[in-house]
């Protein structure tokens, strides 16, 4: 059983549990995640760059979460593309304890970014706080998310558990099997995992309690709280533009706790308990948190039209770009035949001809 294990035996358990054939399905899918991720998020923060008036204090969030992502999927996905094809000998002490930080500051950067943003979509809609929920006081407050993320993580440089590598996720990260560490365990489910997905609850249902016994009262609310960005926009559109980015801020949570949460039940909860646990889904787990980051370009690109559009450009580009390629290649067809009482082929190149 994986929870029989300390963290010494962990470490040094190989991954000869895994085939070559699934090491390279593994090895596909992270090349995958991690392009996906990349490109998605990329054209996210390019469509925030190319029209300044999308970036308003909410969008923040949005951008610092395609940040977050492109830093998961840069960091911890390619920490464990080493580990699947080069197992466990590059990791030595300096190289675990910097890629086992930076694969825990990514995942608390997230959840407290996540939780920041529902407690400050509860604040503008519910108690009316838009115009002290400013761009300064975002920027402060992903500022602090960042600085708790690092002071978190730093945990286990400073004695507090420690970072080893992990044969079954095939990186490095904090060690969840060490008995003397059971304080840190818990610590960061509860931090980490356990008060983030209350206060996500808790914060979106008093939003949705709020907007279906006071559907008429938001037209007060939001226009005692306008922004002076908004004053120009018509009443009822800027309801539903509010309306709109709640829900789907709402369907990011949600899908961050459904990709999130069997990877905290196997780790802080089963795995502690001695429940024998296949490999598989502890790898498996660990895939699904990569996931959520190739899934969210996919969710901003409901609020903003101007992403969508950007993405149907790119998606022109790469078909026009292989067509092109393709047309490139069938222009030359190579021709074998046999010569004459002899094996020798000769290689004749022959234009052919396109209909343009």
């Amino acid at each position: 059983m994986i929870g029989n294990h300390t963290s010494h035996e962990t470490s040094n358990m190989d991954s000869s549990y895994i085939s070559s054939g699934q090491i390279s399905l593994s090895v596909s899918i992270y090349l995958i995640l991690t392009a996906s991720t990349v490109v998605g998020n990329i054209v996210v923060l390019y469509t925030f760059y190319l029209y300044p008036y999308l970036r308003v204090p909410s969008n923040l969030f949005i951008i610092n979460l395609a940040i977050t992502d492109i830093l998961n999927a840069m960091g911890r996905n390619n920490f464990v593309l080493i580990g699947l094809i080069m197992g466990p000998e590059p990791y030595t002490h300096l190289f675990c304890n910097i890629s086992g930080f930076i694969n825990s500051l990514g995942h608390v950067v997230m959840t407290a970014t996540l939780a920041a943003t529902a407690i400050c979509r509860y604040l503008v809609i519910v108690r009316s706080y838009a115009r002290k929920i400013t761009t300064t006081v975002v920027r402060r407050i992903i500022l602090t998310t960042w600085c708790y993320a690092i002071l978190n993580c730093s945990m286990p440089w400073l004695g507090w558990s420690r970072y080893t590598y992990h044969p079954f996720e095939f990186t490095c990260l904090p060690d969840w099997h060490d008995e003397n560490n059971f304080s840190y365990i818990i610590f960061v489910f509860i931090i980490d995992s356990v008060i983030p997905c209350i206060l996500l609850i808790a914060c979106y249902w008093r939003i949705y309690a709020f907007i279906s016994a006071n559907a008429n009262r938001m037209l007060i609310h939001i226009r005692q709280s306008s922004l002076k960005a908004r004053r120009h926009l018509p009443l009822r559109i800027m309801i539903k533009n509010e309306i709109k980015i709640t829900k789907v801020l709402f369907i990011i949570c949600v899908l961050f706790m459904v990709c999130i949460l069997p990877y905290s039940i196997v780790i802080f909860i089963l795995i502690p308990c001695n429940v024998d646990v296949s490999p598989y889904v502890v790898f498996y787990c660990g895939v699904l948190i990569n996931l959520n980051g190739s899934l969210n370009p996919v969710l901003y690109a409901a609020i903003y039209p101007k992403l969508r559009k950007i993405y149907r450009r790119l998606g022109c580009y790469l078909c026009h770009y292989a067509t092109k390629i393709h047309q490139e290649s069938s222009r030359r067809r190579i021709v074998a035949y046999p010569l004459n009482d002899s094996n020798r082929i000769k290689i004749e190149e022959t234009k052919v001809t396109t209909i343009e």
